[in-house]
């Protein structure tokens, strides 16, 4: 059974949908365009950096746990009883779901599972308001 557990000091962005545009090709006739935004690949590329790192010898097999904790700058107004703890949960955007499909994409991509990122069969997530931005990332294999 293999367990990782690593820290990404950046900022996870929310994963986007493709957004669209118009286009138009040779002839003239006008066609949507799917693309990525920039901002969301580089924050992609930024994050396989760190985790390539702490890819296993071998890819997690089979049903896998993943526990994300995200990691957001304190606000300016955040209160003192707070910054003294040093956390503080966060309920605002950007939406789990859309952080974690950026994160596990990635974690797909740098070849972290051996089919892919739906092997994840539990996911646990967190976000916080803390001194440390950035996400802890936790994965073990699952018996079974």
């Amino acid at each position: 059974m293999i367990a990782i557990e690593f820290f990404i000091p950046i900022q996870v962005l929310p994963k986007q949908t493709n957004r669209n545009r118009i286009a138009t090709n040779r002839e003239g006739k006008r066609y949507a365009a799917r693309f990525t935004p920039l901002k969301v690949k580089a924050n992609a590329e930024a994050l396989a950096l760190y985790a390539k790192r702490h890819v296993p010898n071998r890819p997690l097999r089979g049903p896998v746990r993943a526990v994300f904790e995200f990691w957001f700058p304190f606000r300016v107004r955040a209160s003192k009883v707070a910054k003294k703890r040093g956390w503080l949960s966060k309920d605002t955007a950007p939406d789990n779901d859309n952080l974690s499909k950026q994160l596990c994409d990635v974690l797909e991509a740098c070849g972290f599972f051996e089919v892919c990122d739906a092997q994840i069969s539990r996911q646990e997530m967190s976000k916080f308001w803390g001194h440390e931005v950035g996400v802890d990332v936790r994965l073990e294999e699952l018996e079974g």
